[in-house]
């Protein structure tokens, strides 16, 4: 009997170690993933948008304060509340993306680096088209008037 209770004992420990080192594990790839989504801001080889949701994830499954901050932040939240992207929105950011990736391969010219810059400039022209979903324009909302009713 008190050979089982040492081995459930040994056991409930050995499980509390491994749930601990998975929330680290996990708080320090969502750092990681924001690090990278901070770093594509500025860069458009990077998608930012991706390393944000993995962030996202990693951050629920691991720390509720770090969730939160992540999903509240002013200049982040707005990675987990997007609904989608305009067509012209769409057609000017993988335009854009396109003449960076562009220039970025002929000026390396190297068979890797047109490689990898196609690739990623053609997943993401697919990510796009077929999962980013496409809202309508935004109609411009009227201020009401600033007259007095008197």
């Amino acid at each position: 009997m008190e050979i089982q209770n040492a081995e459930q004992k040994e056991k409930e420990t050995a499980e509390k170690k491994s749930g601990i080192l998975k929330q680290i594990l996990f708080i320090f790839l969502g750092c990681l993933f924001v690090a990278l989504g901070i770093i594509g801001i500025p860069i458009p080889i990077l998608p930012t948008t991706p390393f944000m949701l993995l962030a996202g994830y990693f951050f629920l499954r691991s720390s509720e304060k770090l969730n939160k901050w992540l999903r509240n932040h002013k200049y982040f939240k707005r990675f987990f509340n997007r609904n989608g992207m305009t067509l012209i929105g769409k057609i000017l950011l993988d335009g854009g993306v396109w003449i960076m990736l562009i220039v970025t391969a002929i000026l390396a010219q190297k068979l890797w680096v047109w490689i990898l810059t196609m690739s990623l400039g053609v997943t993401k022209t697919l990510y796009f088209i077929f999962i980013l979903k496409t809202i309508p324009k935004a109609e411009k909302v009227q201020k009401p008037s600033n007259q007095n009713l008197d």
